[in-house]
């Protein structure tokens, strides 16, 4: 009997590259792509089984969480599975605004009773999807990572960006006036998306947040960026993709990441890469792959440039990359 691949987490942070490199991976033969499962924004049940832990979760080994861990049990096999999950989905999409999102990660406010029962319709099965390899991507899930490790075994894949783009592509969705944007991680309203747990956490290692709007933005990803840092160096084994590099040389960089963590690579992942150059994604920044890294240092004005940098100096393991995972 042949042995079924152990299924693959990816982690990083909002804005960090993750959905493309989740699309290049995903044009793989046999591969099943599991897209943010935690996030309030995109599923039902998340507004849920995350009441009480927030946008972002901070759970320790040992620590039970029933909801939280039916997620995941349901999302490392591959799903959600059943049409009631997928109905649920779509009347999501097409009714709630992002505002039911934050009532679920805000435990000052209720969840209304609509969007309630729409999540307990959409509550986690067991069933697997049968795919040879299974990918689950989320950006909201670092700060329970070692819990997630130590629940479930998945491999683990996570991916860096340079500090300095992320705040500025997070101070860049803060700025948008569409629905996207002033809203979650990228409104500065700590207390509204983070619990007393996860936000005690980030405090005690990174100091207390600072009292601008724009600051306190910088303060959320340059704390999420260390805990993933933190996060490396504590499993030894993570496959670690440098997004910058990624652009630069997707190829060859994807390929050998595809290679280490067990997943297909074909002319169909080629052919997928080039097609995001002719059909730009949501929110990029530049219109090839290849001017990405970096885009935002060459927009700004060098004084944005040296703030984000001074708000990111307390933040030591963001300074200690390697220069190659640094942008240039």
């Amino acid at each position: 009997m042949v042995r079924q691949p152990r299924p693959i987490l990816m982690l990083g942070v909002p804005r960090s590259g993750t959905t493309w490199i989740e699309h290049v991976f995903g044009a793989g033969p046999g591969v099943c792509i599991v897209h943010e499962p935690d996030n309030e924004t995109e599923r039902p049940w998340p507004l849920i089984a995350k009441s009480g832990l927030g946008r972002f979760p901070r759970l320790q080994p040992g620590e039970r969480a029933p909801r939280y861990e039916a997620l995941w049990r349901e999302a490392l096999t591959g799903g959600p599975h059943s049409l009631r999950a997928k109905w649920a989905h779509k009347q999501q999409q097409k009714h709630f605004s992002l505002e039911v999102a934050e009532a679920a990660c805000d435990a000052q406010r209720r969840l209304p009773l609509a969007a309630h029962t729409l999540a307990l319709l959409a509550r986690p099965g067991v069933s697997s999807s049968g795919s040879e390899h299974v990918l689950v991507k989320s950006v909201h899930s670092v700060l329970s990572a070692d819990w997630l490790a130590e629940r479930f075994q998945p491999a683990f894949m996570v991916v860096r960006r340079d500090p300095v783009e992320v705040v500025a592509s997070w101070r860049g969705m803060a700025a948008r006036t569409d629905a996207h944007g002033e809203h979650l991680e990228y409104s500065g309203r700590l207390e509204r998306i983070l619990s007393a747990v996860a936000l005690r956490h980030l405090v005690e290692l990174y100091g207390p947040p600072p009292s601008a709007t724009r600051e306190r933005v910088t303060w959320l990803a340059g704390a999420l960026m260390s805990e993933v840092e933190a996060f490396i160096a504590r499993q030894p084994d993570v496959e670690v993709v440098d997004f910058d590099a990624a652009c630069g040389d997707p190829s060859r960089v994807l390929s050998a990441a595809a290679r280490n963590l067990g997943l297909p690579w074909t002319p169909r992942s080629d052919a997928q890469i080039q097609a995001f150059d002719t059909r730009p994604l949501h929110h990029r920044v530049a219109e090839r792959s290849s001017l990405v890294p970096s885009a935002w240092r060459r927009r700004l004005p060098s004084a944005e440039i040296a703030d984000i940098e001074e708000g990111l100096s307390r933040f030591h393991r963001l300074h200690h990359l390697p220069r190659e995972q640094r942008a240039s």
